[in-house]
């Protein structure tokens, strides 16, 4: 009876260390799931702050102290009384829910201190604007981005490159998962690198480009997300190698690649570049106070 009894308690020592093995098993595979995730998530990050600039920020924070009163008005009900804050109204509304890609661009036009950038500041990532392409995108996630031109700014305030650089760390900022496939052969050195440290992350624009072009350009993308674009000051491009009609050519590329996938809302002063070349059913005139 001895025998048994310590035969017992032996096999019920024993079920009990193989069950503790294997709870410290899934412990540490789950503990190491979850460092692989951490550092996955530190290596998106980093990539994203490598993208990004303090500079880029300057000219939106400059315009954080727009006055709500004075903007208010473009979200009320549209009216008929042929006034410009009512075509404003129903011009604006009509760029937010819009599905044809001929409405891709909306264009706030204006003379110096009439409150371009004030009015952009305003709706770009208001609740109500949000809510309307929130709606617009439908089954897809909305991706909001803006970029401010600053034309005696820094290198990246005032160029295209500095405008994709700004538009694709916001992007990716939002969905982080997207890196890999944006940046597919430098993602793949650096997970399999053990020794990577964020001193690592440095990207050219010979590199930032192809993978903007790779995430908007994607018709993939677009079955998970609609992207909305905000730029301030298209007539504050300060860029040796592009002109105003460059600029606008790539804005009517995005849009028009996307096959209704992408909005973008600019401002200007009433350059003839401009005035010319970006629709006048969707622009918004503000006259100077």
């Amino acid at each position: 009876m001895e025998h048994k009894a310590d035969f017992a308690a032996l096999s019920q020592s024993h079920d009990l260390l193989t069950k503790s093995i294997d709870d410290t098993r899934v412990l540490l595979q789950n503990l190491t799931l979850l460092i692989i995730e951490r550092t996955r998530r530190e290596k998106q990050q980093r990539i994203i702050e490598a993208l990004r600039l303090a500079e880029m920020d300057e000219r939106f924070l400059d315009e954080l102290n727009a006055i709500e009163n004075t903007c208010e008005c473009i979200f009320s009900i549209p009216d008929d009384s042929g006034s410009s804050i009512a075509r404003a109204k129903t011009v604006f509304k009509r760029w937010l829910l819009s599905t044809d890609v001929n409405d891709g661009i909306l264009h706030i036009s204006g003379p110096p201190g009439s409150g371009k950038s004030t009015l952009m500041n305003f709706i770009c990532d208001h609740t109500r604007t949000i809510n309307e392409l929130t709606f617009w995108a439908g089954t897809s996630r909305i991706v909001v981005s803006r970029y401010f031109f600053r034309g005696h700014g820094h290198v990246l305030q005032r160029t295209i490159r500095g405008l994709v650089r700004a538009l694709l760390a916001t992007v990716l900022s939002q969905v982080p998962d997207e890196i890999p496939c944006v940046f597919p052969d430098r993602w793949k050195n650096w997970e399999n690198d053990i020794l990577w440290t964020a001193s690592d992350v440095k990207l050219s624009d010979q590199e930032i480009r192809p993978a903007f072009d790779l995430k908007i350009g994607n018709g993939n993308a677009y079955h998970k997300h609609k992207f909305c674009f905000f730029i301030d000051g298209l007539d504050e491009l300060n860029d040796d190698g592009n002109t105003y009609s460059d600029l606008v050519d790539l804005l009517r590329k995005w849009v028009d690649e996307s096959r209704g996938a992408i909005k973008i809302c600019v401002s200007s002063r009433e350059l003839p570049v401009f005035q010319t070349r970006l629709p006048p059913n969707t622009r918004i005139r503000l006259l100077q106070d």
